[in-house]
C-alpha cells in the first residue's frame, strides 16, 4: 500500500468528475420481511478461523453486493466500494479529521443467513500512521429495507493491523448490512479498513431488475446501456467509448473500447435493486485502474454517443482483429452451453453471415482455479461447444477453429473474484 501522503491530489492525473456514491442515505423502493437480530457484547472472543475455499463472500462486488451510501471517505482511491473488491491492495479511509462514527450501508444480492464476518486491517498503514486501523465495529442488519428495520447483530473489536474473523452467535438473516465504525486504534486524523467479508447461506434467486437499459451519469461522462436478453451494449461520451458484454444475476461484465485509441479493457458493474445506482471497477492490461460508478441521468440528459448497430463484436474484429465475448455462458466445470448464451451466439452467427469471407478462431479462456492442464482442456472443450453451435446453424466448419488457452492469457488479475470472473471468457480472433 502507498502511504497516506499519496492520497493528496495528483496534479498529473486528469480530473474526472465523480457522480458516484452519495454520502446521504438513499431510499430505494424495497419490501421484505423484518428481523430481530442478536446483540453481542463488546470485546467478544475473536474467531480466527478462515472460511473454506468453497465459501462465497457475499460482501463482494462479483457476488452482487453494492454500497448504497456512506458517511464519508477520503476520495475515490480510498472509497467505501473498495471494501468489496476482494483484495487488501485497496481499501477505505475516512476523510482527514472526520469524526466517529463512520457508517457504510451495503445491499446484498439476495437474502442471506449470515454465519461469519471478517474485518481486514492487515495492510492498513500502521507503520507510518500508528493506530489507523478500525477498532470498535458494529454490524446492523435488516431484511426490511435499506432505511428501516435494522437491528444490531454484532459488536466486536477488530484487530490492529491484522485480519479478524467473527462468527455470528446464530445464523442471522440479512439483505442489507450497515457497518458502523465507532473508533480506531488511536490515530488522530485517519481511520482505515482494507476489506470487509461475510459468509453464509443465500436463499432464493437474486431479484432480477427489469433491465439495466438506460442513460447513466457516471464518472466517465454520460453512458447509454441497452440490454437485449442477457447481452448488454453501450456507449459513453468519454473518449468515444463503447462497450459490449453480458449481465447475469444483476452483475454486468463487459469489454470497453475508446474510439481511435489503442485503449481496450474490461469492467464489472452491479446495479442496485432500486435501479438508482451502479457500482463498478474497471481494468486495463489486466490491472485494476479505478471505480466506475453512476446513477440514472436526470432531466432527460442524453449522451452524444451512439451504440453501434452491430454491437461491439463486428467493430472490434474490424479495428483490432479480436473481440472479448462475455455473454457466452457455460455450466460450472463443464463445456455445456447455458440457454442464456443464445443472444450472444446469435450475434456471432450474424456477424459471420454478414461477412462470408470472415474466418474466426474461437478461443476459450479460464481463470487459474484448478490445474493448468485441466483448464487448458476445459477451455478447448468450451471453444469447441461454440464451434458446434455455429456449425449446427449453418456456418461452415472450415471457417472456424476452436482453441483453448486455459489460464495462460488473463485480461485481469486472478487474485480477486472480480478479476477471475473477467478472465473466464470466450474471445473471437479474425484469421
Amino acid at each position: 500500500m502507498s502511504s497516506l501522503d499519496h492520497k493528496r491530489p495528483n496534479p498529473n492525473m486528469p480530473y474526472l468528475p465523480y457522480h458516484g456514491i452519495s454520502g446521504s442515505w438513499l431510499t430505494p423502493f424495497l419490501v421484505c420481511v423484518c428481523l430481530i437480530a442478536t446483540i453481542e457484547p463488546l470485546h467478544a472472543q475473536t474467531n480466527q478461523s478462515t472460511p473454506s475455499a468453497q465459501d462465497v463472500d457475499v460482501l463482494n462486488l462479483s457476488s452482487g453486493a453494492i454500497v448504497l451510501s456512506h458517511s464519508g471517505q477520503y476520495d475515490e482511491e480510498w472509497a467505501a466500494l473498495l471494501l468489496l473488491d476482494d483484495t487488501v491492495e485497496h481499501g477505505w479511509s475516512a476523510a482527514e479529521g472526520a469524526s466517529f462514527p463512520h457508517e457504510i450501508l451495503i445491499e446484498l444480492q439476495q437474502p442471506t443467513a449470515l454465519d461469519s464476518i471478517a474485518f481486514d486491517n492487515s495492510t492498513a498503514e500502521e507503520a507510518d500512521y500508528p493506530g489507523i486501523s478500525a477498532r470498535h465495529v458494529e454490524v446492523w442488519v435488516s431484511t426490511d429495507g435499506p432505511d428501516t428495520g435494522f437491528s444490531k447483530a454484532i459488536v466486536r473489536e477488530a484487530a490492529q493491523g491484522a485480519r479478524s474473523v467473527f462468527s455470528f452467535p446464530e445464523s442471522t438473516p440479512a439483505r442489507w448490512l450497515k457497518l458502523v465504525i465507532k473508533s480506531n486504534w488511536g490515530h488522530e486524523s485517519y481511520t482505515e479498513l482494507m476489506e470487509l467479508e461475510a459468509y453464509g447461506e443465500t436463499s432464493g434467486n437474486a431479484d432480477s431488475r427489469s433491465t439495466i437499459s438506460g442513460v447513466y451519469d457516471t464518472n466517465y461522462d454520460l453512458m447509454r446501456i441497452e440490454q437485449r436478453g442477457t447481452q448488454i451494449y453501450g456507449c459513453y461520451d468519454y473518449r468515444g467509448g463503447t462497450l459490449t458484454g453480458s449481465i447475469d444475476d444483476n452483475v454486468a461484465q463487459f469489454e470497453w473500447r475508446h474510439k481511435g485509441r489503442d485503449e481496450i479493457g474490461t469492467a464489472i458493474m452491479v446495479l442496485s435493486r432500486s435501479g438508482n445506482q451502479l457500482n463498478g471497477l474497471w481494468y486495463e492490461d489486466g490491472q485494476y485502474q479505478g471505480l466506475w460508478t453512476g446513477s440514472p441521468a436526470e432531466g432527460g440528459e442524453q449522451p452524444a454517443c451512439t451504440i453501434p448497430t452491430d454491437g461491439n463484436i463486428a467493430q472490434s474484429l474490424s479495428t483490432s482483429g479480436r473481440a472479448i465475448v462475455y455473454g457466452i455462458r457455460f455450466d460450472v466445470d463443464s463445456a455445456q452451453l447455458r440457454a442464456k448464451s443464445e443472444e450472444t451466439l446469435r450475434q456471432v452467427r450474424s456477424v459471420l453471415n454478414d461477412q462470408p469471407d470472415l474466418r474466426l478462431a474461437i478461443e476459450g479462456h479460464t481463470d487459474n482455479t484448478g490445474s493448468t492442464s485441466y483448464n487448458a482442456e476445459l477451455s478447448k472443450d468450451r471453444a469447441q461447444s461454440v464451434v458446434q453451435w455455429l456449425t449446427e446453424r449453418g456456418i461452415d466448419a472450415d471457417r472456424l477453429e476452436a482453441r483453448g488457452y486455459g489460464e495462460k492469457q488473463p485480461v485481469s488479475t486472478n487474485s480477486t473474484s472480480q478479476g477471475r470472473a473477467l478472465n473466464r471468457r470466450v474471445e473471437l480472433v479474425r484469421q
